[in-house]
């Protein structure tokens, strides 16, 4: 996945994991930490609903979306169907627990996301 492939949105959930430190070699944190920053911080540039900011956050860790995962998730991120279209069924942000991936690192270096410019 290159760097247009990714929403802003996206883009913001890997700098606000970069800034929150939660690095490969880290404790995971709970999902609904890192929501909740998005939202407390960047509220204003994106408007979208609490579980959008979800699918995007959780589309970074599910292999059947994005080759290589740039954040590795622990507990239930969903899964397919034998069809083509996608089934998310992941739990609830409560549930789930968050932190980069060694791939997620490169990432962020490669497009220098360690400084982020909201602008609208």
């Amino acid at each position: 996945m290159n760097k247009l492939s990714l929403t802003d949105l996206q883009r913001y959930i890997l700098h606000t994991m970069y800034r929150m430190e939660l690095f490969p070699d880290s404790k995971p944190t709970q999902t609904c930490k890192v929501i909740g920053k998005i939202i407390s911080v960047a509220n204003n540039y994106f408007t979208d609903s609490i579980s959008e900011h979800c699918e995007a956050l959780y589309a970074l860790a599910q292999p059947w979306i994005i080759d290589m995962p740039l954040i590795e998730c622990k507990g239930n991120i969903g899964c397919t169907e034998e069809k083509d279209y996608l089934y998310s069924g992941a739990a609830s942000p409560f549930y789930t627990e968050v932190k980069l991936t060694v791939e997620g690192m490169e990432y962020i270096e490669k497009f220098n996301l360690q400084t982020f410019h909201l602008s609208c």
